[in-house]
């Protein structure tokens, strides 16, 4: 969307007497199937001191086109108060690693799971990088959570999606011959 058109949106639904600035804040895709691309990366937060990798997945057709949800994978063995996770919660992580993996063309080895945890996310940055850009399918499922009604579970599955194919333009290609100096 461009800049123009984001100005027309918010301005005609942002009343500056009564609306606060900051509400709205990102917009959480609806359950159902996105065609994305994804992008992964160590995500930090100084506030919690929460570490994970995220992977950020833009939504590139349809009608939440440009709309992006970061999906983080916590591989830390305990929870922020020392408490040891269930041994299903890493493994249902490492599922959707090697599922992301397999669908990106990106290869995990057990080397890179050695070290402390930041190094580990580090690792999985560093080998996830050439996969940035992919096409993948994403379902999102959302289910109620009676503990916390406010926020619901939601869970992720990926599927095969067709790359693009960008066309070579031998008209367009950019030669020595072609260059005027």
């Amino acid at each position: 969307m461009s800049l123009q058109a984001l100005f027309n949106e918010t301005a005609q639904t942002f009343d500056y007497k009564k609306d606060k600035i900051n509400s709205g804040g990102l917009e959480k895709l609806p359950a159902g199937e996105y065609l994305v691309s994804v992008n992964v990366g160590v995500f930090t937060s100084q506030k919690s001191d929460f570490i994970a990798l995220g992977v950020n997945c833009t939504v590139i057709d349809g009608e939440k086109a440009g709309t992006e949800e970061m999906v983080f994978i916590n591989l830390a063995e305990t929870d922020k108060n020392g408490k040891p996770l269930h041994e299903f919660i890493i493994k249902k992580n490492f599922k959707m690693l090697i599922a992301l993996a397999g669908l990106t063309g990106t290869v995990l080895s057990d080397d890179i799971f050695a070290g402390n945890l930041g190094v580990v996310y580090q690792n999985l940055e560093n080998v996830f990088r050439p996969a940035t850009g992919k096409f993948v399918r994403m379902i999102k499922e959302i289910k109620p959570n009676k503990n916390n009604p406010d926020r619901p579970f939601e869970q992720y599955e990926f599927q095969e999606a067709t790359q693009p194919q960008f066309a070579q333009n031998p008209v367009n290609q950019v030669t020595d011959e072609s260059l005027p100096f």
